[in-house]
């Protein structure tokens, strides 16, 4: 009897018993507040039509890519060799060397010599690009595309394939 007595008297209890409040949400976390990123420098213009116009040939110093999508072929084996890659580096009076490296990793380097003539620059190669394969002479004429390019077209101007153009672009 005293067992159930005491379980009755333990029920009234917790009847009586408020139940206990919870305790409130934390207040939300203030946004993180992030630096603001600065926004990007602005694009560097290579080619501003204006010095373009005039004919500037400092604006050129410093090394270029020419992208032409290029393969030469061996006169004596008829062997196609594409082309890998292409530098154009000139001084602030349009003087310079190019470089030409083929898949298989032969080079050649050769003098080249950009100008003017009106809206249309030209880049000469008065000799051959010379190394373990070469590259007869030609003369590119090239059209400014927008600030940081120009599309020039390539004719070979000596050897068996003279006249055979190639286009490419002319960038940084």
């Amino acid at each position: 009897g005293e067992l159930a007595r005491l379980e009755e008297e333990r029920g009234r209890r917790r009847l009586a018993c408020p139940l206990p409040v919870a305790p409130p949400p934390p207040p939300p976390a203030p946004p993180e507040r992030r630096a603001e990123a600065p926004p990007p420098p602005p694009q560097r213009r290579e080619l501003p039509q204006e010095r373009w116009d005039r004919g500037d040939l400092a604006m050129l110093e410093g090394c270029w890519r020419n992208t032409a999508e290029m393969t030469t072929i061996d006169s004596a084996t008829r062997q196609r060799n594409p082309l890998r890659s292409w530098q154009m580096c000139f001084d602030r009076n349009g003087r310079g060397r190019q470089s030409l490296v083929w898949v298989d990793g032969q080079r050649c380097e050769g003098p080249i010599q950009a100008s003017f003539d009106g809206p249309r620059m030209q880049i000469s190669e008065p000799q051959r690009c010379e190394g373990r394969r070469w590259l007869y002479t030609g003369r590119q004429e090239c059209v400014r595309i927008n600030d940081n390019e120009a599309e020039c077209t390539r004719t070979q101007t000596d050897g068996p394939g003279a006249g055979v153009r190639s286009v490419g672009r002319f960038r940084r």
